[in-house]
């Protein structure tokens, strides 16, 4: 029998739980304007990113219709068919999930709607939590709600529109994923866990990414494996869900390659424990050349995740919606009611000093060898490597931008473009991560067809607690240049 998914918080001495379904997200209390409503429940207006959210203290509703209202940390916002609704909090506790069998119906008087569809108990204390009725709150008389100005978010297409996609390649213990990477925001090395009412089975608390203070889950466990220490988990996938942001903790990223998931094999779905959560697996033969680690090897595949399940998935979801805000820190999303530019998913590298490409200018990522590569990189000339029947000719970028070219680290790369139906290289000396470029402001410079070895411009990289300017590297226009010259 399915469970279903609650958001529980606290107001007062009430334990309540909304259903994952609808709970948009959790917002900080932060003050509060007056609204001309006659409804005693109505204790003002959130300016919610530019929409006046209403908000109603459930604890007069339920206690008593005249007891005045205590101050409050949080309003939990509640989506009932494409309407919001602000309810006050004082803590929020966590996720929770429910049988069928295990709650306790709450029977009503004709004619009188109670706000409570029923209860359970928390799994973890047994204590008592009354689930509220979503279609009764969203009809209470007198009480206002306003459009969700963002909209109901229409379901991803089962599939991928187009079969070449980036994927990320990460280990997590004797585990080998492959995840594609549109969904993916950065990628965080060794980011601070810290214990959250949230920290329960497979979330071991939350990180500060861009803000924001967002589950952190085991990988693994989430796809029903078996859990790692948590000191083993020494980076972090920050995946974008339409309700907020959650990290999936792995040991390290391996590679990103891009490649054809037509070559996906099935799999028998009694050898794996959550076997909606996968597409398949990739075989070593069918992805590019990378560094394959050693129990990657000895298996012989990849575990190709769904990422529209994953990300579709009702705990995530519920879990992205309980983001925070870090106290005295800059909240990254909207701040007004427009919609904000989207940021770049770019991938940072060294030259000697950090840059970044835009990831879909990518066409391919090799490792870089360069005793299997016919000539010298670095002496201003390409180099040629040789991949799977390619000859690739291949530039080192340190040396082009007369900079020493640093030591080579296990994560050195040949990128690769394509440029007027041609494969060209660039060999870096580290990869850094994934991340996320914010968008110029005003009209930005922008780099003409004649800027040659300069197409590039500056951005600020990361979130709120390593976010830095880099250069913003253009490789098919590089490419160009060089050919030209």
């Amino acid at each position: 029998m399915s469970a279903t998914g609650y958001g529980v918080f606290r107001r007062g001495p009430l334990q309540l739980a909304l259903p994952l379904a609808a709970l948009r997200e959790v917002v900080p209390c932060a003050g509060l304007s007056a609204l001309p409503c006659a409804a005693p429940c109505v204790v003002g207006g959130l300016d919610l990113r530019g929409t006046v959210l209403p908000v109603i203290d459930l604890g007069r509703l339920i206690n008593a219709a005249d007891a005045p209202s205590a101050g409050a940390g949080n309003i939990v916002v509640m989506l009932s068919e494409g309407q919001l609704l602000g309810l006050m909090a004082d803590t929020v506790t966590g996720i929770f999930e429910c049988e069928q069998s295990g709650l306790s119906r709450l029977s009503q008087a004709a004619g009188e709607p109670s706000l409570l569809s029923g209860a359970f108990r928390r799994p973890d204390d047994a204590s008592l939590v009354s689930v509220l009725s979503v279609d009764a709150l969203a009809s209470l008389p007198g009480v206002p709600r306003v459009i969700d100005p963002r909209g109901e978010t229409a379901p991803a297409a089962a599939g991928h529109a187009e079969a070449a996609v980036h994927l990320i390649l990460v280990r997590t213990g004797d585990l080998s994923f492959a995840l594609p990477s549109v969904h993916v925001q950065a990628t965080l090395l060794d980011p601070p866990l810290q214990a959250s009412p949230l920290s329960a089975g497979c979330c071991h608390g939350v990180i500060e990414h861009a803000g924001r203070k967002i589950p952190a889950l085991d990988l693994a466990a989430f796809c029903g494996f078996d859990a790692l220490p948590a000191q083993r988990l020494r980076q972090a996938l920050v995946l974008d869900l339409d309700r907020g942001q959650v990290a999936m903790l792995i040991e390290e990223v391996v590679d990103v390659v891009r490649t054809d998931l037509a070559c996906t094999a099935g799999t028998s779905r009694a050898a794996l424990p959550e076997a909606d959560l996968f597409a398949g697996v990739l075989s070593l033969d069918v992805l590019p050349a990378h560094p394959v680690r050693a129990v990657t090897r000895q298996k012989g595949f990849y575990l190709l995740l769904d990422d529209t399940r994953l990300i579709g998935h009702p705990m995530l979801q519920g879990l992205a919606a309980l983001n925070t805000p870090v106290a005295g820190a800059t909240d990254r999303r909207e701040s007004d009611g427009r919609a904000a530019q989207p940021a770049q998913r770019v991938i940072t590298y060294d030259i000697g000093v950090e840059v970044a490409s835009p990831i879909e200018q990518i066409a391919e990522i090799l490792p870089w060898c360069p005793d299997e590569a016919l000539g010298s990189a670095a002496a201003g000339r390409a180099a040629l490597v040789v991949s799977r029947g390619r000859s690739i000719p291949t530039w080192c970028l340190s040396s082009i931008f007369g900079r020493p070219v640093p030591p080579l680290s296990p994560s050195a790369s040949v990128l690769v473009v394509e440029h007027e139906g041609a494969l060209v290289g660039f060999s870096v000396s580290r990869l850094v991560s994934i991340d996320q470029a914010q968008p110029p402001r005003g009209e930005g410079r922008k780099a003409s067809a004649a800027a040659g070895l300069h197409a590039f411009d500056h951005r600020m990289v990361g979130g709120a607690d390593d976010a830095r300017m880099i250069s913003l590297m253009d490789l098919q226009r590089i490419a160009a240049s060089l050919e030209a010259a």
